[in-house]
C-alpha cells in the first residue's frame, strides 16, 4: 500500500517526493484510506479519473506530475495527522467523511 510512503514515516510532502512524482496506483491507496472513491480523490486533485486510469494502465505505472503528487502527499499527510488526533484510521475517515456546519455542508 501507497508506494510512496516509508514506514514509520510522518512527515510525506518532501520535495524528493514531489520530484520523484508519485506512483498513479496511489491514488487508488489513498482514497481507500479516506473511505472515499477514487473519483473524489481524482477531484480533489484537479485530475480527472480517466486521467488516472491511463497513467495506471501505462506499461510502468507512470508517476502523476510534480504538481498532482504534491496535492496527494498533502492529502495523505492530513490523514496521517487526523489519524493520530483520533487515535485510529476509522477515527479520521469519520471525521473526513463527516459534514461541517462551519464550511456549510
Amino acid at each position: 500500500m501507497l508506494s510512496f510512503i516509508e514506514s514509520g514515516k510522518t512527515r510525506y510532502v518532501t520535495q524528493d517526493n514531489i520530484s520523484k512524482g508519485v506512483d498513479a496506483k496511489d491514488v487508488a491507496d489513498v482514497a481507500e484510506l479516506f473511505g472515499v472513491s477514487q473519483k473524489i480523490i481524482s477531484d480533489i486533485l484537479g485530475i480527472s479519473i480517466r486521467a488516472v486510469q491511463n497513467k495506471r494502465r501505462a506499461k510502468d505505472n507512470e508517476k502523476l506530475d510534480k504538481n498532482v503528487s504534491e496535492r496527494l502527499l498533502r492529502l495523505r499527510e492530513v490523514m496521517s495527522v487526523a489519524m493520530s488526533y483520533f487515535d485510529s484510521e476509522e477515527g479520521a475517515k469519520h471525521w473526513f467523511n463527516s459534514p461541517n456546519v462551519g464550511l456549510g455542508k
